[in-house]
């Protein structure tokens, strides 16, 4: 017979036994494994530092040669994500502060009755320059190089250039350290946080650097160009709120006051903006001309088509009338399109050639374009010969939101979760709505719930990609199309301060986005009201800095110029 006891008694040492190893090990292996998490969290948190903001009046540096006051690696924001783009340099005419040295450094003060190139240290106009070709990030300068701001300062402007982040991927080695700090892709909207950021920084130093703050101008091109625009039609947007105050932005000034980051002009050449309907813009102006079959030319047809409504509910007006398309091909929206264009023509024609004889033969070797020599001007007749003798769709479908995600504006509303997202809502719902006819179509794969995932990602501040991409949208703060509900706003937040002075130049022939970009940016700018608008597309010239005559930085000075004279 078993003694039941003996045998508990035996099983309750083993256990202890099996405890007494088992035990010590899980906690040896246990502070070993915690140790190496705080290790490794040691190794990817990002340390806490005292970033130094406050301008220093004793820090400047001199180029004696050229007569030229700067600062570099200025910090504009209290608590960078990346000091190396969270920050900025300042160049002055040497005219416009009285110094002393002071070990290496000069310590300075503002002459405000300093004057060059018809300015002074007070009413000096500001130059900001946003070079970001893809939305992508602008390093901030480490060094100094006076051929980069050479024109502007012997014009007697202030050169201000912020380095800002902004769209990358996998592919470029910083992400993957910058994946651990902040969203991934680091695009909509930190780039233009960033610039608002360095915007305020000036103003709040205003009594330390010289120039009229009021008065700054963005400059850039494509990207850039696209950035400048979304910063000179946010001013003061309370969507930004948020992410300033996340990355210690200058909200008030010494005396409590609010500061704006409204700025005075925009100099734009090629801006790739409305992200949002660029995608069905680009199917109307190019791609129904270059895809002929399959699924498609049949996607390109729909997306063209639901470009045309929404040129109808945009309500865009010239001399009184609201411009509609009718169809595709038709309507007043169409006859004004095909009228810059034509525009365009005419002014080429007169920039380069002696007479109406040597016009009329340029224009007889196209068949889609037609020449008056009564009036001078010339006509294009034919929107689909134009497209495919001058502007071929160079993009796949879809241009900008690409269906594998693989263009460059998928990136740059990438989050940690996803390093390229889709964002255009009016694509997603054309193949929700055509999912049976599309599929009918050999090689279509349906992409839906790829957009309705993405869509339902919030980047690190709880901001879906939607809004992101209006916040990214000039024509979100000019126009009343977009609803409250689609920008997750209980009121107008919608509302901005936008820049007074636009001057907007594109390529005529670029394949990197339809016309219809810079078009109707123009068209709701001139219908915001109280704004100045200066622009021309440019015959014959792609994805360019593109001017009809003379040098693009020296038109854009000789513009500011004209405006703060």
């Amino acid at each position: 017979m078993v003694n039941k006891s003996n045998k508990i008694n035996s099983q309750s040492g083993a256990w202890s036994m099996i405890l007494m190893v088992v035990i010590p090990l899980i906690v040896v292996f246990g502070g070993l494994f915690l140790a190496l998490r705080f290790a490794e969290n040691g190794r990817n948190k990002k340390p806490e530092i005292d970033y130094q903001t406050e301008f220093s009046s004793a820090n400047w540096s001199y180029d004696v040669e050229h007569n030229v006051y700067y600062q570099i690696g200025l910090i504009y924001a209290d608590k960078p994500v990346d000091e190396g783009y969270e920050s900025m340099g300042i160049y002055i005419p040497g005219e416009y502060l009285d110094c002393t040295p002071s070990g290496k450094k000069y310590n300075c003060r503002i002459n405000k009755a300093g004057e060059k190139g018809g300015f002074t240290g007070e009413n000096a106009p500001m130059v900001l320059s946003v070079n970001t070709p893809g939305y992508s990030a602008q390093e901030a300068p480490n060094s100094y190089d006076y051929n980069t701001v050479a024109e502007y300062i012997e014009a007697g402007m202030v050169y201000l250039y912020p380095g800002c982040r902004g769209r990358y991927g996998s592919s470029d080695g910083r992400s993957k350290m910058m994946a651990k700090v902040a969203d991934y892709a680091q695009g909509a909207p930190w780039g233009i946080t960033d610039l608002k950021a360095a915007v305020r920084y000036v103003r709040y130093n205003t009594e330390e650097i010289p120039g009229n703050s009021e008065a700054i101008y963005a400059f850039g091109h494509s990207g850039g160009g696209a950035q400048g625009a979304i910063l000179g039609a946010s001013g003061d947007s309370e969507l930004y709120a948020a992410y300033l105050d996340n990355i210690g932005a200058k909200m008030k000034n010494r005396n409590g006051e609010e500061i704006s980051d409204a700025i005075q002009g925009v100099m734009a050449w090629n801006p790739i903006t409305a992200l949002d309907i660029a995608n069905e813009a680009y199917e109307w102006n190019m791609g129904r001309f270059s895809r002929s079959e399959g699924w498609e030319s049949e996607l390109s047809g729909l997306m063209a088509e639901d470009y045309r409504i929404y040129v109808n509910s945009l309500g865009l007006e010239e001399d009184g009338k609201v411009l509609v398309l009718d169809t595709i091909d038709s309507g007043s929206y169409y006859n004004y399109f095909m009228g810059e264009m034509s525009k365009s023509l005419t002014n080429y024609l007169h920039d380069n050639f002696n007479s109406a004889r040597e016009m009329k033969e340029y224009i007889d070797s196209l068949s889609w374009a037609e020449f008056s020599e009564e009036t001078g001007t010339a006509k294009v007749t034919d929107l689909k010969g134009f497209v495919q003798k001058e502007k071929p769709a160079s993009k796949a479908i879809a241009a900008f939101d690409g269906l594998e995600r693989g263009q460059t504006e998928n990136k740059l509303f990438g989050v940690q979760e996803n390093e390229a997202m889709h964002f255009d809502e009016r694509l997603y719902e054309i193949l929700k709505a055509n999912t049976e006819k599309l599929g009918k179509h050999s090689g279509y794969k349906d992409y839906t719930r790829e957009f309705e995932r993405d869509f339902s990602l919030n980047d690190s501040l709880g901001k879906s990609v939607l809004l992101r991409s209006l916040m990214y949208n000039p024509m979100f703060y000019l126009t009343d199309v977009y609803s409250q509900k689609k920008c997750e706003c209980d009121e107008n937040k919608n509302d901005a301060v936008v820049a007074k002075n636009w001057r907007i130049r594109t390529g005529l022939s670029q394949g990197d986005t339809a016309s219809t970009t810079e078009i109707n940016l123009k068209l709701a700018l001139e219908n915001y009201g109280g704004l100045t608008v200066d622009f021309a597309t440019v015959w014959g010239e792609g994805h360019t800095e593109a001017e009809r005559a003379g040098s693009a930085s020296g038109n854009f000075i000789g513009w500011i110029r004209e405006l703060e004279k």
